[in-house]
């Protein structure tokens, strides 16, 4: 199926199921789930990894669309963590997949933090000294 019929029928569906119009939008999702998945990743381990989520109870029912949804996910970070990210999934026994968050701080933050952080010290200094007199800055 091509994109642009995919992407029609998707509209389609959404129409239906905003309309209410559930048998309309059932037979949508049929015709979504003849499109086979677009799968980032093709190593083994990527691939065992992923057909063994598709095993969990949670998975078992999810339609195409769902899981293409979760592979685009997958799709915004490197092979490895997408692989942790769906390991993450099963050992928590979760629905959706669930990238680990960065801790990575852009430099224009972290020199404003390291600027507050500066200015926090010089207030709790000037503070304490004139609560007790006796400590000298």
């Amino acid at each position: 199926m091509k994109k642009k019929t995919i992407e029609y029928i998707r509209h389609a569906r959404q129409m239906a199921m905003a309309n209410c119009d559930l048998d309309v939008a059932k037979d949508l999702d049929s015709l979504l789930d003849q499109h086979e998945l677009i799968i980032p990743f093709n190593s083994t381990i990527f691939i065992e990894t992923w057909e063994t989520l598709l095993t969990q109870p949670k998975w078992r029912r999810k339609s195409k669309i769902a899981l293409q949804a979760a592979l685009k996910i997958l799709s915004k970070t490197t092979e490895q963590k997408a692989i942790e990210a769906i390991e993450r999934t099963i050992a928590g026994n979760y629905q959706g997949i669930f990238l680990e968050k960065t801790k990575e701080v852009p430099n224009q933050v972290q020199h404003a933090i390291e600027v507050n952080n500066g200015v926090h010290d010089l207030i709790e200094k000037t503070y304490s000294n004139e609560r007790n007199p006796r400590i000298q800055g």
